[in-house]
């Protein structure tokens, strides 16, 4: 990339995507100051995660997945937008340490991607004005209670697979009134599905795969007509396979 790229100071997009240039940490693209959107995935920017990065403050969308980044994200990353962030994608790198709550940081209908890194800890309390979250594939362990404090909520798409999450799921699912896609295959989650799964109305994906979740169907599930894709497999659910099944869904 060119060294007076910087000087472009009115710059509101920068879209360089599906690249091989390289943009060193050290780069200095704070003189940026009135972008609003940034997108290198594929670039070449790692291994340190970019310094640059936290000095645009008018940044409402930015996609640094699959740069190289073996780092992780300094403290003050997640707390230097006002609440106006539409769109992170991170995925894709080897991004390591714990994610703060991001509870306040995020615009209405919001998307994250964290998906393909080493992120580690419990799982952050979120904002309720997501609509796509994507945790998928990290190292994250604990429970899941923070799905109950997500209230009147947008959120279309969980992606919670392939981590180290235990646990019971909930029976606070009714929050959900839009969610489409559930993934939660490849954890330790155990116990009986709660009945607010049939609140899920809307929900076309439900993915439990290689979990312990046990005991029978909860039948609230034929509520769930619009499924497309049921995936129970390698739990230990027993009984008969309900009648419903062939019939609501």
């Amino acid at each position: 990339m060119t060294e007076k790229l910087w000087e472009l100071s009115i710059l509101q997009t920068l879209d360089v995507s599906f690249n091989t240039l390289t943009v060193p940490s050290k780069y200095h693209l704070s003189g940026l100051s009135y972008v609003k959107v940034i997108d290198l995935m594929s670039c070449k920017i790692g291994p340190r995660f970019p310094k640059w990065v936290q000095t645009l403050k008018n940044l409402t969308a930015l996609d640094l997945s699959n740069t190289g980044m073996s780092d992780t994200t300094p403290l003050g990353f997640w707390y230097m937008w006002p609440s106006q962030v539409e769109y992170l994608n991170l995925s894709s790198n080897n991004i390591g340490g714990k994610v703060p709550d991001l509870l306040s940081k995020f615009a209405s209908y919001s998307v994250i991607d964290l998906s393909s890194n080493n992120f580690n800890g419990q799982i952050p309390k979120i904002s309720s004005t997501l609509t796509s979250l994507n945790l998928s594939r990290n190292n994250f362990s604990g429970g899941i209670s923070f799905i109950c404090q997500i209230v009147d909520g947008w959120l279309e798409y969980l992606d919670l697979s392939h981590n180290s999450l235990i646990g019971q799921l909930l029976d606070c699912l009714w929050h959900f009134k839009e969610l489409k896609v559930l993934n939660l295959e490849h954890n330790n989650l155990f116990g009986r599905l709660p009945p607010s799964i049939g609140s899920l109305i809307q929900l076309e994906v439900l993915y439990l795969y290689k979990n312990n979740f046990s005991g029978e169907l909860p039948l609230s599930l034929k509520s769930c007509t619009l499924l497309i894709s049921l995936d129970l497999g390698a739990n230990k659910f027993s009984g008969k396979v309900p009648v419903w099944i062939g019939e609501n869904l």
